[in-house]
């Protein structure tokens, strides 16, 4: 008899275990995995969300002039552009064509390096008071570069003026 009673037992005890078991594998399947974000993750998140949102925007969005290529410009293309020369890396027209789908802010950035280059010959034209070149002729491709019209929006414009002042730090950047 006493073999049975701890017999009795061990089944007791094996089927109190089952039950917890079956217990515990109803509890994690009720809870609800959830990842842990660093202190850094969750903006590198949340800023990667609005670029890829922006990029869906864009992407519909058709260009209805062919100098437009600086509407599409976000203040983020023109950080990613900045990180990348930041790190050493160089862009040239000739070959960097193939990388303005990938860096929207490139176009903008040839368009800031070609009209620099066309001044940038100070010897050729006289200089004012505060060093820049005169230029007593628009050059002939003045409207390929503009930046805005009369009567556009005035956030807009203020945006356009940004960005453009953000492509010409990046080419000086570079080239310096």
């Amino acid at each position: 008899m006493y073999i049975y009673m701890g017999e009795v037992e061990r089944q007791v005890q094996f089927q109190q275990v089952e039950t917890e078991l079956q217990h515990l594998a109803l509890k994690k399947r009720k809870r609800c995995l959830s990842k842990q974000q660093s202190m850094f993750e969750a903006p590198r998140d949340i800023a990667w969300e609005r670029k890829r949102r922006q990029e869906g925007k864009t992407r519909t969005r058709t260009r209805t002039r062919r100098n437009s290529f600086h509407d599409n410009v976000t203040d983020d293309d023109l950080h990613e552009l900045k990180g990348c020369i930041e790190l050493g890396f160089g862009f040239n027209e000739e070959n960097g064509q193939k990388l303005c789908n990938t860096l929207p802010a490139l176009d903008l950035y040839f368009a800031v390096n070609r009209q620099l280059s066309s001044v940038s010959t100070p010897h050729s034209r006289p200089s004012s008071s505060f060093g820049s070149p005169v230029s007593s002729a628009p050059p002939p491709d003045s409207d390929s570069w503009k930046i805005c019209s009369p009567g556009d929006d005035p956030e807009h414009v203020k945006t356009k003026l940004r960005h453009w002042a953000q492509a010409v730090a990046c080419s000086l950047m570079q080239s310096h």
